[in-house]
Formats: structure tokens, sequence, C-alpha cells
């Protein structure tokens, strides 16, 4: 149940109304092994998702057959709730990174009229969690919209300095680039010559972008989290 109070869906709900909460609802969880597939692009799913461990990668794949990493999800992080609460197919694959357990929490629930007093206060985060997922698109959308590579890396990289100049970034080279929506090789090459500049510094996937290049991006999009 510490892994299920985790996710913000349950943000300010206790142990007990928890369980009575997953009962009224139905939820149920299953376990998937490394690469296998929860949901595949063109799917119906009336429930949202919850990692209770392991790492969930959700991707599309364009008509070219290349795949775009959208997000990387670890413990307490939700995947699936528009699509569940909007009853639209998702054009999207889900798929387990690593050995993981996932609590499928049905959403239809969440309108009806509940004798559970803290019901409405997950309905609150339920709608809290697509507005942040909304923001988080948006934010890469901004990312991807830049004309080079290097613009596309700046843009992400000055979103992720909000939390602080040395960060920790959650993706391989290849998740990165597809992420970035931009070739491995030159994003590696791209990355080089902004260590080279001074202008980023690196550790395998710990970060720093230097305060002089901080200060020069607009604050609006500083501010930005993209919440991977």
């Amino acid at each position: 149940m510490t892994e299920i109070l985790a996710s913000e869906l349950f943000c300010g709900i206790d142990e007990k109304a928890a369980e009575d909460i997953i009962g009224e609802l139905g939820a149920y969880e299953r376990e998937y092994a490394p690469g296998e597939r929860i949901f595949s692009d063109g799917d119906k799913t009336t429930a949202a998702g919850i990692v209770i461990s392991g790492i969930v990668c959700i991707e599309n794949v364009d008509f070219r057959g290349n795949t775009n990493l959208i997000a990387r999800l670890g413990r307490g992080d939700i995947f699936g709730e528009a699509f569940a609460a909007a009853s639209v197919p998702m054009s999207v694959d889900v798929t387990a990174a690593e050995q993981s357990r996932i609590l499928f929490v049905p959403v239809n629930g969440l309108f009806l009229s509940s004798e559970l007093p803290l019901m409405g206060r997950m309905r609150e985060n339920f709608i809290r969690l697509l507005a942040e997922k909304n923001v988080m698109l948006s934010a890469k959308l901004e990312c991807i919209s830049k004309r080079t590579v290097r613009e596309k890396v700046m843009t992400f990289l000055s979103m992720q300095a909000a939390r602080g100049r040395e960060f920790d970034i959650p993706f391989d080279r290849q998740q990165m680039a597809d992420y970035l929506c931009t070739d491995r090789s030159a994003l590696s090459a791209e990355l080089s010559r902004l260590k080279k500049e001074g202008i980023i510094d690196f550790r395998k996937n710990l970060l720093s972008v230097s305060e002089k290049e901080i200060s020069r991006q607009n604050p609006r999009t500083c501010a930005i989290n993209t919440n991977l």
C-alpha cells in the first residue's frame, strides 16, 4: 500500500481510505516482464495505470517506423488516464522497461456519487494530474518545435535546470534522442560541442548548465518542469 500512496492520485488520502476507494472502484494489479507490452497503439482502456514498482516507457511510432519516447515513468507515476477518461483508443505504446507491477484503477467510478468521504479528494487529484500532463506535453512540444538540435537540447536542459543547476537525466542517449525527436549521433555530437564550449558539463547522466546560460533563458521557459 505504501507504493500506491506514493502516487499523486492518492495525495491527501490515508491508507484506510485508499483501501476503501480501491475496493469500490474495482482496481486490480498486474505484473509485467521487461519488454512486455502493457498497452498498444489502438487499445482501449477504462482504467488508468499506476506504477507500483519498476519502470514503464510511453512511446509512439511514426509513419517511418521511428520510435519516439514520450515519457519514462517510475514508482507512483500514472499513465493512460486521459484515454480512459475520454473513452478513446490509445495513440501510444506502453511497455515495461524492467520487471514492473501496475495497479489499474477504473476511472468511470470517480465521477459517480459515492459515500466515501475522500472520493471527492481523489477526483480532484485526478483532474489536477490531467492538467499537469497537459503542461508536460506542452513542454515537450516546445522542445521538439525548435529548428536545430542545439536549440532542442538547450530548451530541454533549461527546463530541467529549473530544478537546480545540476540534475540527473532519466534517459540514456538513445532515449534522450527519441524524446527530442532527433538522431542519436547528432545529439551526442551537440552535447560534446556544448561541453567543449563550457555551456554544459556532464558525467554520464548527471548534467549541469552554466549560470550564464541559465540567465540567458526565457524565465517562462525555465519555470516549466517536464516532470519526467
